[in-house]
């Protein structure tokens, strides 16, 4: 019989996990090397069976019924959260029953151990433990949202913290039919073990052990009904069970209250009596009072077949039993020693130990015992050393025991036990070779160790003067693990000059690794330091550098916070802003500080920098002396300022930089005594929150725009700046110069963040006419970032070709190239040099290169290599006046030789990507049946064009897959989210038809269809994505006759996007139908069924709902949306603005008698008060068509015929009563029209047991 194991409850999940074992059997890791592309790679109905050992991933079942156990037991397998921030295992794709985890121990959440929203699995024989929630009513346990028939059996859920409610499990929103039993909780904090709030519908909680730290045991605040029977609760400091509900046949013992409503029959009130509380092994004592005391109902009967015991774990075992089988003071993930010693004590309830049996596998099946078999031993010793096969490092083993008390032997006792894997030796990174350090004091870098338990792990550093490694120059012992690479402290001990050895080990603080292979380093003098090719990090080269030298950092994206020290040196992007990216690795910590005391000429040039959310970006203390120029600052979002010079900070200057899109009070804040000494001299800033605060320093040739608030404030001199557009420009103490400037700058393109000045811009040459701040030509200076690039005329202008069907496509193969001759002085064109290319790399033009030709003429013919259709081609050109060749001047096209085209996809072009690439204004790209899927299909700009996406057969068959990878739309905005589908700011218009995008990838912002524009959406399909269609300013648009099933949140209209519209629509199945934060939309004839939340508004504006049905949802209309002819039937209660709404302005509360409520099909019977003759508003609401009717249903009451039906049919056939609401209803015997023999078909039915009516 099967026994609970009294030692470690552990161990009847190692010896009994009952996760079933389909056909189809995916085994990790040998098959596939996760769990999740075990998960990935399975279909329908596939079990997922992982061995033991400890994965380090988040888990997502993807919607699947798929069963994923353990062949070796919760004890023997973890799965650890990888990313802390989710859950460890997630059900949220509306999974069904026959879905299955078992087996595992869940742990290291700072979310949840296992979450289900709108699914229905079964969760059993798991350890759930060590996970916190950081949000109000989630469980870090077992959080449940939406749920229906759920099963949680057989877990043991303990040590988890709650931010506030649910402490193991918690029950919220919708929750229906779902099952908790035999389940063991203990030393979990939050308020309420089990906790249900919302609505929990026929929630059956039954023996459970409930060991109550906080609170109460099982708390109910729902509005819906919960069932408690056969648990066992204590040491509760609030309730036992508190809140309304059916309580019969518990033990409650030692709580401050036991139920706060009178509970039902048969509960008792002593002490379980349990085997070992202190250590939580809460098997029942024979002389508990719990045993046989559960509910009598032989449903709830033990697996013995007699009466039920109360709690987790019934006593349905033979003696006699070993008690508390262990490896003693030992962890059995971590075990040493290769001969351990096996303890038990005996219990029974007649005798003493005459003889024992041990076992030890490599599995649970036991045909064999692979490593030992003691066979039976005569002896009442309850102990014994190991003495099989050898113990392998890193293996999991399960051993079993029975006993004999000289009659019988009893029930087989199992556990487990791995063998502790020594950590691999680390990586020495750096230093490697004789690396240039400069300065007295290095810190050491390692690559991280592997160690299979996934340990925490510590390092040890030793750095020797000699190779023989007798002496010790410097260590660093027990350093903490960090991300991927991990550096000792710095080491002021090692000198300049002198040749070092070091070496490294790690600990899993069980075992060590071996050391390292010794290597040697130098500290050579070196006035640059290259980064990462000499040293790993940009701080690593600031910490060894000293006076005068340069950090040169090679493009690419760095993630560090940046401490400068007391000398001058310079830290420059070696190729410039563009291609080398600064963000912090903490972003609420200041990203670059520059201590006190930084030697003149501190530098900081060529990077862009981005990602702060600290009170200060960058910060320039007392006494610093910086220069901080040439780069780009966005996406600051802190809550003072972006730079932030303080104090005496003597000398320094901020110039040719620019900042746009960044938050805070000003990008520039200089405050204090020395602060008259900073300058801010030509930089452009564009689009922010805040401009320049002077209270010190100056401002000079600056362009501010956009700003949100002030662009210049404060009280020192500010001249020879332009600003534009800001809210104000100056505040109300500025001392405003003379030579300011208040016009538009006239950027090349602001919307994609190109600041340089367009010829005829008011900037050019009106900048402080100071020599030093001349531009690199020697003009006066312009005002902004860039100056203005003076032509060498003359230029060819105006570059035309014919037939030229817009800007940009030519409508020829051969077309005739036009341009006109400019020159500042009166001269005439003499020759003219033209060039194209497949690029504007101009070593060579592939195409055509006429070379000088001598020629006053301003066109020419193309007389090159074929140029091919719907291809990008670039073309430059310059021009002689007899003196001198002026500037090339260049453009690109595309050749276009199809008018308002219809692009095909695949056959045109192999992806939507390409499509997008040469389509043109008013295109349409008609995409074939198929899925859609990869970067290439996905995150598009339509730079002001309207383009129609349409499907050749409709969304069945044509599908958008939006999970996996993205990329970030290139165009006219950076946004600071990617997208799956991303039309950017600017778009224009954009209609999509007949196309289903599905499987949003829920770790993004935005996960489905992502509107920045004005976009139409036409008979498609949104299903299964975490967030369907985003629509933010300036919006309009809308989605037509489309259908969203499945989705997380079906529209959301954020931003005050404006004149939108739904219409025709169906929204089902969704946890939200449409979140309206904007004003002047429109909803128009659409139906919200089966919705968690239908439609919520909020309160900025004006939104109408005109002719929607919203039926069967959690809450149908939240929010004051204006409410007209709308239908609101059959949620659990009344609330929000429907309530309120029901019987004014044609709003009616009643049944919309769909033919279909799951809404597959959207057609009604004929009393539906959809349609026109059935509501007051005599309007058709949702366009529905009357399309079923019931046989014999004669009078429209639906369902079977029944008497009234037979007196309605005698009144309209015999006395001029109305005819059926639909008369094939009463076309009884399917023949012909309504006559006498209708009606006998009736009567015969309904009287004396004829045939039904059939309809035909």
């Amino acid at each position: 019989m099967k026994h609970w194991s009294i030692s470690c409850i552990v161990s009847c999940m190692v010896l009994y996990s009952t996760g079933s074992v389909a056909a189809g059997v995916i085994h990790v890791p040998s098959d596939q090397p996760t769990i999740q592309s075990g998960i990935d790679t399975a279909t329908e109905g596939d079990t997922v069976l992982v061995a033991p050992g400890t994965y380090l991933e988040n888990i997502d079942f993807d919607g699947k019924m798929l069963v994923v156990t353990s062949s070796g037991g919760a004890g023997a397998t973890t799965i650890l959260a990888s990313n802390t921030s989710m859950a460890v295992v997630s059900f949220i794709g509306g999974e069904p029953k026959g879905t299955e985890i078992s087996g595992f121990t869940i742990t290291g959440s700072g979310a949840c151990g296992v979450f289900c929203d709108g699914s229905s699995p079964t969760i059993k024989e798991n350890i759930i433990t060590g996970n916190t929630s950081s949000r109000d009513n989630d469980s870090p346990g077992i959080d449940l949202d939406n749920t229906t028939g759920v099963l949680i059996k057989g877990n043991v859920i303990h040590s988890n913290n709650a931010n506030t409610y649910g402490a193991a499990i918690h029950l919220e929103y919708n929750n229906h039919d779902d099952t908790i039993c035999y389940n063991v909780m203990y030393g979990n904090t939050g308020v309420g073990e089990i906790r249900a709030l919302g609505i929990a519908y026929g929630t059956l909680i039954y023996n459970n052990t409930i060991s109550v730290t906080v609170h109460s045991g099982i708390l109910n605040q729902s509005s819906g009904s919960l069932d408690a029977r056969n648990n066992i609760v204590f040491f509760a400091p609030a309730w036992a069970m508190k809140g309304e509900f059916v309580a019969e046949y518990n033990c409650t013992f030692n709580n401050a209250n036991d139920y706060e409503f009178p509970p039902g029959a048969g509960n008792i009130y002593q002490p379980a009596l349990f085997a070992d509380t202190a250590n939580h092994d809460y098997q029942l004592l024979p002389a508990s009072p719990c045993i046989d005391a559960g509910d009598p109902d032989p449903q709830y009967n033990d697996s013995d077949g007699t009466r039920n015991d109360m709690g987790a774990l019934p006593a349905d075992y033979n003696y006699p039993i070993p008690v508390g089988l262990h490896l003693s003071a030992v962890d059995s993930m971590h075990v040493l020693n290769h001969t351990p010693t096996f303890y038990w004590s005996f219990f029974d309830t007649i005798g003493m130990q005459a003889a024992y049996e041990i076992e030890v596998g490599t599995d649970v099946d036991w045909v064999v015992a692979e490593m030992w078999a003691s066979g039976e031993v005569y002896s009442a010793d309850s102990a014994v050393v190991y003495a099989g096969a050898p113990l392998m490092d890193g293996i999991t083993y399960f051993y079993r025991l029975r006993v004999n008390n000289g009659s019988v032997w009893g029930d087989w006792v199992g556990n487990f036990l791995r063998m502790n894997s020594r950590p691999t030796v680390p990586g020495l990174a750096w230093p490697t070779t004789s690396t240039p350090l400069r300065r007295e004091g290095i810190s050491l870098f390692v690559d991280n160790s592997f160690d299979a338990e996934l340990d925490t792990l510590l390092y040890d550093f030793e750095v020797y003067r000699n190779s023989e490694l007798t002496d010790l120059a410097a260590f660093d012992y027990g350093v903490a693990e960090q991300t991927d690479r991990t550096q000792s402290r710095n080491l002021p001990e090692l000198s300049s000059g002198v040749y070092y050895w070091w070496r490294a080990r790690v600990t899993d603080q069980l075992e060590y690794s071996d050391w390292s292979m010794p290597v040697s380093f130098t500290m050579p003098a070196g006035p640059v330091f290259n980064v990462p090719a000499d040293v790993p990090t940009i701080q690593t080269a600031i910490d060894i550098a000293t006076d005068g030298d340069t950090v040169l950092v090679a493009p690419g994206v760095y993630h560090e916070n940046l401490v400068f020290s007391q000398f001058s040196i310079s830290v420059i992007g070696a190729l410039g802003a563009d291609s080398t990216f600064l963000e912090p690795a903490v972003p609420d910590s200041t990203h670059i500080f520059f201590g006190s005391g930084d030697g003149a000429g501190t530098e900081l040039a060529g990077f862009t920098i981005s990602g702060s959310t600290a009170k200060y970006g960058l910060y320039v203390n007392n006494g610093c002396k910086t220069l901080i120029h040439d780069n780009v600052f966005h996406g600051y979002a802190g809550s003072r300022n972006l730079i932030r010079s303080a104090g005496d900070s003597a000398y320094s200057r901020i110039f040719h930089n620019v900042f746009w899109g960044n938050g805070g009070t000003a990008c520039i804040g200089l405050l204090g005594l020395g602060g008259a000494a900073v300058d801010v001299i030509n930089n452009t800033f564009d689009g922010n929150s805040g401009g320049i605060y002077t209270f010190g320093g100056m401002a000079i040739n600056n362009i501010v725009t956009n700003t949100q608030s002030t662009a210049i404030s404060g009280f020192y001199p500010v001249d020879y700046n332009c600003v534009w557009n800001n809210n104000p420009d100056y505040d109300w103490g500025q001392p405003v110069g003379y030579s300011n400037l208040s016009a538009d700058p006239m950027y090349v393109d602001a919307a994609a963040h190109d600041y340089r000045l367009l010829p005829g811009s008011p900037c050019v040459d009106m900048g402080s006419p100071d020599p030093l701040l001349n531009d690199p030509d020697g003009s006066n200076s312009d005002i902004g970032t860039f100056s203005y690039q003076h032509t060498i005329y003359p230029v060819a202008t105006t570059i035309d070709f014919a037939p030229e069907l817009d800007d940009n496509r030519v409508g020829s193969e051969t077309p005739e190239i036009m341009w006109t001759y400019l020159d500042t002085a009166v001269t005439a064109q003499t020759q003219y040099h033209l060039q194209i290319g497949h690029d504007d790399d101009w070593s060579e033009a592939e195409l055509w290169d006429t070379g000088p030709v001598t020629s006053s003429v301003t066109n020419v013919l193309y007389d090159g290599a074929v140029l091919e259709t719907h291809h990008r081609y670039f073309l430059r050109i310059r021009v002689h006046n007899g003196l001198d060749w002026g500037d090339w001047r260049h453009k690109s096209f595309v050749v276009w030789t199809w008018i308002n085209s219809l692009i095909r996809v695949p056959t045109d072009f192999p992806n939507i990507g390409a499509a997008m690439f040469v389509a043109q204004h008013e295109d349409t790209i008609l995409l074939a049946p198929g899925t859609y899927s990869g970067d290439e299909n996905r995150g598009f700009n339509l730079v002001a064009r309207h383009i129609t996406f349409l499907s050749e057969a409709g969304p069945d068959s044509t599908v958008i897959q939006l999970d996996g990878g993205c990329f970030l739309t290139a165009g006219s905005d950076t946004l600071p989210d990617v997208q799956p589908l991303g039309i950017p700011h600017g778009a224009g218009l954009a209609t999509i038809k007949e196309i289903c995008f599905e499987n949003g990838n829920p770790s993004l912002k935005y996960n489905g269809y992502w509107v920045w524009g004005s976009i139409s959406a036409h008979q498609c399909l949104f299903r299964q994505n975490p967030m369907a269609m985003l629509v933010e300013y300036p919006g309009a648009g809308g989605a037509f006759e489309c259908r969203f099933d499945s989705n997380g949140t079906a529209i959301l209209l954020d931003g005050f996007p404006e004149f939108f519209q739904a219409s025709n629509s169906v929204f089902v199945g969704n946890t939200m139908g449409i979140v309206c934060e904007s004003v002047n939309n429109f909803f128009t004839d659409n139906i919200f069924a089966h919705n968690s939340v239908g439609f919520q508004s909020f309160g900025w504006g004006t939104v109408f709902l005109h002719r929607n049905v919203f039926y069967a949802n959690g809450a149908s209309v939240c929010g004051s949306p204006d409410m007209s002819c709308n239908i609101v039937y059959g949620h659990p209660t009344d609330y929000c603005a429907a309530a309120e709404q029901i019987g004014l302005n044609g709003n009616i509360s009643a049944d919309p008698l769909f033919c279909d409520t799951t809404l597959a099909i959207t057609d009604v019977y004929a009393l539906s008060p959809l349609l026109p003759e059935n509501n007051s508003c005599q309007e058709n609401v949702a366009n529905v068509v009357q399309g079923c009717f019931d046989c014999g249903d004669v009078d429209g009451s639906t369902g079977p015929a029944d008497i009234a039906d037979l007196v309605y049919l005698v009144d309209y056939m015999f006395t001029g009563g109305p005819a059926p609401p639909d008369i094939s209803a009463a076309n009884m015997d399917g023949f012909g029209t309504v006559d006498i023999a209708d009606l006998v078909h009736l009567v015969d039915f309904m009287f004396t047991g004829g045939p039904p009516p059939v309809c035909l």
